[in-house]
């Protein structure tokens, strides 16, 4: 292989890394684009101290929806309920930290929560 062969082949393999990363990104953006949209569904259900209930919730809806039953068994196995529970707290969390740093009322919020 001459010097431009290997010019192909690099320029290749960037540009499939770009693509990766990209699909990457964009799928993470939909996964929490659909978390914040099913941790809002439960807050409105259920309402503010039942976190373990709204979590629950969430849960079931990703188990049972459409995408999830169609995935391979391996996959369901890599992608637990447990495993999507964790990642839900993540993601609350995240979410609280954002509030807390952009909103002293929420701030204010949970101090009255708390005590």
């Amino acid at each position: 292989m001459g010097i431009y062969d290997w010019i192909r082949v690099a320029i290749s393999a960037a540009a499939l890394i770009a693509y990766v990363v990209k699909y990457r990104f964009d799928v993470l953006a939909k996964v929490k684009a659909g978390l914040l949209e099913l941790t809002t569904a439960a807050e409105q259900e259920y309402g503010s101290g039942t976190g373990e209930l709204k979590k629950a919730y969430v849960v079931n809806l990703i188990v049972n929806s459409e995408f999830y039953t169609k995935l391979p068994f391996w996959a369901k196995t890599l992608i637990s309920s447990e495993q999507i529970g964790k990642v839900i707290d993540v993601f609350v969390k995240q979410i609280f930290n954002a509030m807390r740093k952009n909103n002293k009322a929420f701030d204010e919020l949970l101090e009255n929560e708390v005590k």
